[in-house]
């Protein structure tokens, strides 16, 4: 459960300016969400097949029509309801092509939109400005949020409408007037039905937490409030008239395999990453580092105090309201046979304000904890060691990443950096036995650490992981009108198709791979380890091979016929 402090007490009319402490967080999530955010390609599987739908859509290849029904590579799109897309598709029209930055564009900006908005939520939950500023600075430093919000995704947006819809909630919780009550249901409902037009009905997980966080509470009255006969009108009509136009432009069996494959088999099997029950036990501790076992602390420290504590509790519900967001978001999850880490993305303001709740009191006492200076010191320490030793051995990297050359200034940074944290740890524990500053080193070091990741690491392994290269060689060696074969590697038909230029065709089979010569296609790539098959059935000649060891992959022409 999560902690209260003594701080919270402190303020029992807290009246502050509406956007006390906003300022600083936002600009922090504008400079490491913004800059540079079109340097690197796209990435591999997702980000390209994204643009790819948006750029589809932008270009009118598929007339007025392709606004409302999706596509892929030509064909009718059912993974993804079209909001993320509309955006980026009009973000990029200026500019005649859905590039890089533009593409990204709709998830930096929520990125720094939930940073915003935490800092609000924070300050509102616990009536304490600091919490809700410690809190955004907690979710800044967590790497996976921060990466997510500079990735073409749609989670990082997800994650803002449903942070929309339960800071509408608890506004409307705590007021009774009417008139600001029809607003903020307004915002509620609203904001889901806006998640549901981004990534489906995961969209209204919302509901589900505030149907438990109100049940926690035995207020099963209130529910008729926050859930008015007019609400699904609000929620459902947008996306119904998106969906019941989409299914009247599409081809026979597009509805089938929406729901077929999309929901039921997605949820009940998985579709794509299928994973046991207890997946997120062990990856969303790995996922939220820095700060999980300060959230772990927290969480346990505030089971402690709520057994031992008697009388009135003014935090309660705010643990409870809390709780409620992360262990319904956690169980809905595991549930899915679906998983992966970015899915619980959403529930990463809920583990920010939880940690921050414990870690805000800890300015007024003399002291931090010794585990936490000490360990984050260790850490640090480590770190730096780390550096030091790669920086000195050129070749060890080479050991562990493969041909990825560490850059000397992501080296010199990270070792920099975490050698200052950790002597200015220890020093501040021993000497000035104050938690402010110790507590701002914790905080800001893990953001400083990620710029280097950001700015100095990627673009350093990008041509490693993007995929334009290979396409631009492909596109200069086949005619402008010809497909792209893609032998059992379909997901990255949607990089090579979108820095091709080119359409590509997916050949999962030999039968495919023989109807694809016949047809006229005679490049096609394919992973290395088929290269016999291609070179003495399909009379295959290889062209170039790209990347290494298990990833390497090859660019092969067919000359001769082949045999079937």
């Amino acid at each position: 459960m999560v902690a209260r402090g003594p701080a919270h007490a402190t303020h029992p009319r807290f009246t502050p300016s509406p956007w006390q402490g906003v300022g600083l967080p936002v600009l922090i999530a504008a400079l490491l969400f913004l800059g540079q955010l079109g340097g690197i390609d796209l990435w591999n599987p997702d980000e390209p097949r994204y643009a790819q739908v948006a750029e589809e859509m932008r270009s009118f290849e598929h007339g007025a029509q392709g606004l409302v029904l999706l596509h892929l590579h030509g064909e009718p799109y059912t993974q993804k309801p079209p909001f993320y897309y509309w955006m980026a598709a009009t973000l990029s029209a200026p500019f005649g092509h859905v590039g890089h930055w533009p593409a990204r564009l709709p998830s930096a900006l929520s990125g720094i939109a939930v940073i915003g908005l935490t800092v609000l939520f924070g300050r509102r939950l616990y009536r304490d400005p600091k919490t809700g500023v410690i809190a955004s600075l907690i979710l800044l430093g967590v790497f996976r949020f921060t990466h997510q919000a500079r990735r073409a995704q749609l989670d990082v947006t997800l994650t803002l409408c449903e942070l929309v819809a339960l800071m509408a909630f608890w506004s409307l919780d705590q007021k009774r007037e009417r008139n600001a009550s029809r607003g903020l249901l307004l915002i509620l409902h609203g904001a889901v039905g806006l998640g549901l037009l981004t990534k489906g009905p995961v969209a209204a997980l919302p509901y589900l937490i505030i149907v438990v966080f109100l049940l926690w509470e035995g207020r099963r009255s209130d529910l008729r409030r926050i859930f008015p006969l007019w609400s699904p009108l609000v929620t459902l009509a947008p996306v119904a008239l998106w969906f019941y136009t989409s299914l009247w432009l599409a081809p026979p069996g597009h509805f089938e395999e929406a729901a077929t494959q999309n929901l039921w088999t997605r949820f009940f099997y998985g579709l794509h990453h299928p994973r046991p029950f207890y997946y997120f036990l062990y990856q969303l501790p790995v996922d939220f580092l820095p700060w999980t076992p300060v959230v772990a602390v927290a969480l346990f420290s505030g089971l402690r105090t709520a057994k031992a504590r008697t009388g009135h509790d003014p935090d309660r519900k705010t643990r409870r309201f809390l709780l409620a967001w992360l262990y319904t978001t956690l169980i809905f999850f595991s549930l899915s046979a679906e998983k992966r880490g970015l899915y619980i993305l959403p529930a990463f303001p809920a583990l920010a304000l939880i940690g921050s709740g414990w870690l805000t009191p800890r300015f007024d006492p003399p002291r931090i904890p010794l585990w936490l200076s000490g360990g984050a010191a260790a850490v640090f320490a480590l770190l730096a060691a780390v550096a030091v030793l790669f920086a000195s051995l050129p070749g060890l990297p080479s050991t562990f990443l493969g041909p990825t050359a560490l850059p000397p200034l992501f080296l010199a940074g990270v070792g920099s950096v975490s050698l200052l944290s950790a002597g200015g740890l220890l020093w501040w524990h021993a000497y000035r036995p104050r938690a402010a500053n110790p507590i701002t080193i914790l905080l800001l070091a893990p953001i400083a650490l990620e710029c280097f990741m950001l700015f100095s690491l990627f673009p350093a392994i990008d041509q490693e992981k993007s995929y334009r290269p290979i396409a631009e060689f492909v596109a200069e060696s086949i005619p402008e009108s010809s497909e792209i074969g893609i032998y059992r590697r379909q997901s990255i038909g949607s990089a090579l198709e979108y820095y091709s230029g080119h359409r590509s065709r997916l050949l999962e089979d030999n039968a495919e791979l023989w109807a694809f010569h016949r047809e006229g296609g005679r490049v096609l790539v394919a992973p290395r380890h088929h290269q016999p098959f291609l070179e003495d059935e399909a009379g295959a000649r290889v062209l170039r091979q790209f990347r290494e060891g298990k990833r390497a992959l090859i660019v092969v022409q067919l000359q001769d016929t082949p045999k079937e």
